[in-house]
């Protein structure tokens, strides 16, 4: 993974299309088809590390904030979008979040992006970079970055700017921390839910409550993600050995009326009044909410637990299933110029000049090895300077720039190099010389003994003695073929010809 280290202006301009969870709508009463506004805002980090926060846009689905912001990076790899819901009483509601690569950012010029928000929704942003990008180390690579509590942080400040509200995202749930006032179950190993403080952890999507230990092994898929991420996901997964799973079981739930109290499957709360107080899926027995009907995955009669404790053991949990998406953000062309004044911070963005970017240019990353040559590399990035704009000249790409062999055997068409060791390492081929056999030295077990060419002894009699059965070609058929392809011929069926 590409990271970066310089300094980042950041403008968060506006955002489009924005909606409540479930979550927020669980005390609305308000239709689908109803509109509900939000008083909204966001929340910019880096790496997990609070950068600023916008004003509150109130009553709106369509806010406009233009508001700046200025940070220095230090091997930064993602800056997060966090939109909230400012409610009246805290903690404020989740409503969309976004994740943007450094490498997908070109640096010493302005990135006009709109940027797709999970669950829905657009956002807006101005980026421009000064800096330097490198490859992360390779002992660094892959590895997910912890941030471990500290002692008498409090006293000297060692996690100051640290995020308080972290998403954790779970093969598209997005689980935040969450305080229970009532009893509630995991809705993934069935167990209660103790402790004090924030006990669980919640989906702000689905509204599925979980223990912080399983969050990480839930493996079903969050019903209210977006379907292309959804699809984008299920790419991702094919390419590491994970296409062929997929959890796709709908329940079929009746109203029922429960004689004991009992408690919600899906969000682990409790479910109220005397009859008809939720439903049950017929199959496995599996008792919601009617709330949360709409949300329940499609997982009937599977033990999600059992399933992740199998899953661990070949190595694959949820948060390794949850594969964020890799699709490049949208760019638009950049129309702003001039001085840009910050509302609140002095050291804010300055200018955004005026950049044409080619369209090759954004899609530079198709086949590096083939553009070690081009000059379209860009020059002095490290010290900001301009752009280096691609050459007109055409470049020709012939068979000998591609290594098919690289290619053959991968996704659903086959398999990947190297099967052959399993074979290799299995009990009964363990002792046996690869090579000598190759080389026809190694004497076979069982030799078959042919007395003739037409000796078929050593096939099963019952198929041996069989009447062959021909199946004729249909008239029709013969018609279409053109019969001066067979006049040279020494043996024509008379069966098969047209008279």
């Amino acid at each position: 993974m590409t990271i970066f280290s310089g300094t980042a202006h950041i403008r968060i301009v506006e955002a489009r299309d924005l909606r409540p969870t479930e979550w927020s709508k669980r005390f609305n009463n308000a239709s689908d088809s109803e509109k509900v506004l939000l008083d909204t805002y966001v929340n910019v980090d880096c790496d997990e590390y609070h950068i600023g926060q916008t004003v509150t846009r109130p009553k709106t689905t369509t806010p406009v904030w233009n508001e700046d912001y200025q940070t220095d990076v230090h091997n930064g790899r993602v800056l997060g979008f966090t939109v909230f819901h400012d409610c009246a009483l805290p903690p404020d509601d989740f409503v969309a979040n976004c994740r943007l690569l450094f490498e997908d950012l070109k640096i010493g010029i302005s990135n006009d992006i709109w940027i797709d928000l999970e669950p829905h929704g657009q956002l807006h942003v101005l980026i421009k970079l000064h800096g330097a990008s490198s490859e992360e180390p390779l002992e660094n690579a892959g590895k997910e970055r912890v941030f471990k509590e500290r002692t008498n942080a409090f006293n000297d400040r060692q996690r100051r700017g640290a995020m308080r509200r972290k998403i954790h995202e779970v093969t598209g749930h997005k689980f935040m921390a969450l305080f229970l006032r009532q009893p509630t179950f995991c809705a993934h190993c069935k167990d209660f839910i103790w402790g004090l403080g924030k006990q669980g952890y919640q989906c702000q999507i689905c509204t599925v409550v979980v223990h912080k230990r399983c969050h990480e092994n839930v493996v079903w898929k969050c019903p209210g993600s977006k379907t292309n991420a959804m699809d984008e996901l299920q790419s991702e997964a094919a390419e590491r050995g994970l296409g062929r799973f997929n959890i796709n079981m709908p329940h079929r739930f009746t109203v029922h009326s429960y004689k004991r109290p009992t408690f919600c499957d899906h969000c682990g709360s409790m479910l109220y009044g005397l009859i008809n107080q939720g439903l049950q899926c017929s199959v496995c027995r599996l008792n919601v909410h009617k709330r949360c009907q709409r949300n329940v995955a499609n997982n009937c009669g599977i033990n999600a637990k059992q399933m992740a404790l199998e899953l661990a053991q070949l190595g694959l949990t949820g948060d390794k299933m949850s594969i964020r998406s890799k699709k490049k953000p949208a760019i638009v062309p950049d129309t702003t110029s001039g001085a840009i004044s910050s509302p609140g911070d002095s050291s804010s963005l300055s200018t955004f000049s005026n950049s044409r970017v080619d369209v090759e240019r954004s899609n530079s990353n198709f086949l590096p090895s083939l553009r070690e040559n081009d000059e379209v590399i860009e020059k002095d990035e490290a010290a900001g300077s301009s752009l280096a704009m691609p050459s007109t000249k055409p470049t020709t790409i012939g068979l000998e720039d591609f290594n098919f062999i690289k290619v053959l055997g991968k996704g659903s068409f086959g398999k990947s190099q190297g099967g052959e060791d399993a074979i290799r390492a299995h009990p009964f081929f363990r002792d046996i010389d690869w090579e000598a056999l190759e080389a026809r030295k190694v004497k076979p077990p069982f030799k078959p003994k042919i007395k003739s060419k037409r000796d078929v002894n050593n096939f099963d009699a019952d198929f041996t003695k069989e009447e062959p059965v021909l199946t004729p070609t249909e008239a029709v058929v013969i018609k279409t073929i053109n019969q001066e392809e067979f006049k040279d011929f020494s043996f024509i069926n008379p069966d098969f010809t047209l008279c």
